[in-house]
């Protein structure tokens, strides 16, 4: 995945686990991928219990204003890093640079789901279980 500027979208993933691998030649101190708290609910994670199943950032349109949200945690961009994390976290990427396919932001994105949700991403991504299960072979 190309990351060109163009803001901030902070999100959490419907997966099991997320891996990002950093593909850049180098980094700055300020690159990665940043963890944060909704300033206004506090929350710093998907909550279903709490929250049911409404998506703060989203329907609040808060997913674009970096403003409403406060950052905790930096996990910071150095070249061939994976890190993987949970992904009902709030998170984004730090900063976006470069302007062009050959200079910007390059990371690899792994969205990992558990055999046992097969079914619910083949209805979602519109493929047979069979297609799907190539995956696990």
């Amino acid at each position: 995945m190309i990351t060109l500027p163009g803001g901030h979208h902070i999100h959490h993933d419907d997966v099991d686990y997320i891996g990002i691998v950093y593909l850049n030649d180098s980094y700055s101190d300020e690159d990665g991928t940043q963890f944060l708290r909704h300033k206004e609910t506090g929350i710093t994670y998907r909550d279903v219990e709490k929250f049911g199943s409404q998506f703060i950032a989203d329907s609040s349109g808060d997913s674009r204003d970096i403003n409403k949200w406060e950052p905790y945690l930096l996990t910071q961009a150095k070249p061939n890093r994976l890190v993987l994390f949970e992904p009902l976290y709030y998170h984004s990427e730090r900063r976006t640079f470069g302007n062009q396919w050959d200079d910007a932001r390059c990371i690899e994105i792994f969205h990992m789901v558990k055999k046992d949700r097969i079914p619910y991403w083949c209805n979602y991504y519109g493929v047979t279980e069979e297609e799907m299960e190539l995956v696990y072979e």
